[in-house]
């Protein structure tokens, strides 16, 4: 998300290159957060059950999010979407005809992408 929100920065006319601070600082969390799901005493950090289930010769993943960084990293992640979406939004009302339809066309596509996503995470979207 941190990726997304510089390419949309740049995209916008604000080029957040030039704060190099800035640019840094979108990436404490998500570190972070890599450092907590890959240890092993942090698994009620990120979740509220982890189990690994052994079918024969398949094993598959059984997890439950919920845990305090885990909250702490989604709220982080709903906020740089939703920032990032309102400086879409915002540079389609102020911008050309052009600019408009290609910024609109770029929220489409990212909407068509964050939906399903979002609809799973929330449980608004059960999984067949």
């Amino acid at each position: 998300m941190p990726l997304l929100l510089l390419f949309v920065l740049d995209y916008t006319g604000r080029n957040p290159l030039q704060k190099p601070f800035l640019t840094a600082s979108l990436f404490i969390i998500p570190v972070i957060t890599q450092g907590v799901v890959w240890s092993d005493f942090s698994i009620p950090l990120f979740w509220k059950e982890w189990s690994v289930i052994d079918s024969g010769y398949l094993l598959t993943e059984h997890s439950r999010y919920g845990g305090t960084w885990f909250v702490i990293y989604q709220s982080y992640i709903y906020l740089l979407g939703g920032f990032t979406y309102f400086s879409l939004i915002s540079h389609a009302i102020r911008s050309s005809s052009t600019a408009r339809r290609q910024t609109l066309l770029l929220l489409l596509g990212l909407v068509s992408i964050r939906k399903p996503i979002f609809g799973r995470s929330t449980g608004m979207c059960q999984e067949r």
